[in-house]
């Protein structure tokens, strides 16, 4: 069905297009973590129980630790069918699909992280119905917007360069290490707003 869209063939066949088929895998991979709300309610879910983060023997640091493991766990969990649903439609051969899961873990690993961020600092913990926790949760839409935004441009910028006839894999190694950095400076983000974080919030 999808040789019917026009230009899919050409998108398909065309090696001078394998790396925009392993981004755009990697895109896939980036936009399901984005709108994913398992990590943009990942405080807000506890509710009134919150108050339980202050009092127990356990720093702020490794609680936000645990919310981000739990929270990565289930990303890479659920990413796996979209991997070999893409995989199926894509046909990437061995190296653009590697290629293609490391930027898609990586780009999900910051977007998971950036979202937890925002929770954090702005957790909803007065629902009466655990799935308002993320259904009406306006953190969930803010993460969102955020991944949007920056993959948009990143898309953008990359689209630029492999028109100007950059090195293809030049290209996805730089793609690579800008999520790489941006999950690095969120997780900082996460260590170091930990504490204020917790300590804000009364209830």
């Amino acid at each position: 069905p999808f040789s019917e869209i026009p230009g899919f063939a050409a998108f398909m066949a065309g090696p001078e297009l394998a790396a925009a088929r392993a981004l755009a895998f990697a895109a896939a991979i980036v936009f399901v973590s984005g709108v994913n709300a398992v990590a943009s309610s990942g405080f807000s879910r506890d509710g009134l129980q919150y108050w339980v983060y202050k009092v127990i023997p356990v720093s702020f640091q490794r609680q936000v630790a645990g919310k981000i493991m739990f929270a990565l766990a289930f990303q890479f969990v659920s990413m796996a069918p979209l991997v070999v649903v893409m995989q199926l439609i894509l046909r990437l051969d061995l190296a653009a699909l590697a290629m293609g899961v490391l930027i898609g873990v990586t780009g999900s690993t910051w977007a998971s992280l950036i979202s937890l961020y925002v929770d954090m600092m702005r957790p909803y913990l007065t629902w009466d119905n655990p799935q308002r926790a993320m259904k009406s949760n306006l953190n969930a839409l803010i993460a969102m917007g955020v991944v949007t935004i920056v993959a948009v441009g990143a898309g953008y910028a990359i689209v630029k360069a492999l028109s100007a006839g950059f090195d293809q894999r030049a290209v996805m190694w730089c793609t690579f290490a800008f999520f790489a950095a941006l999950s690095i400076f969120s997780y900082r983000l996460l260590m170091t707003g930990a504490e204020r974080a917790f300590r804000r919030v009364e209830l």
